[in-house]
């Protein structure tokens, strides 16, 4: 596959980066499609952390709201379910 970019800006921001590195232009192409790629996944990544962070939100919230008093998980199904997890 080839890439035609008839792009002026982009042009020229590529001979400046040329000129730089000394790098040839399927060399600074790629780099750049990683670089991106790389910062993609870094960005998806802080999303799977911020929906994290907002169950661990939720748990609390519910922590907070719940009796002290209430039964736990534990008691509750041994309430309900006998040893081989079938209905009282």
């Amino acid at each position: 596959m080839s890439i035609n970019i008839k792009n002026r800006e982009a042009e020229r921001l590529l001979a400046e980066i040329k000129q730089a590195t000394g790098k040839g232009t399927s060399a600074i192409v790629l780099d750049l499609l990683r670089a991106e790629k790389e910062r993609l996944e870094r960005k998806r990544e802080l999303t799977r952390e911020e929906k994290w962070a907002r169950v661990r939100e939720i748990q609390e919230a519910i922590k907070r709201e719940t009796p002290p008093d209430a039964p736990s998980y534990e008691e509750i199904m041994d309430e309900m379910y006998d040893e081989y997890g079938l209905p009282r």
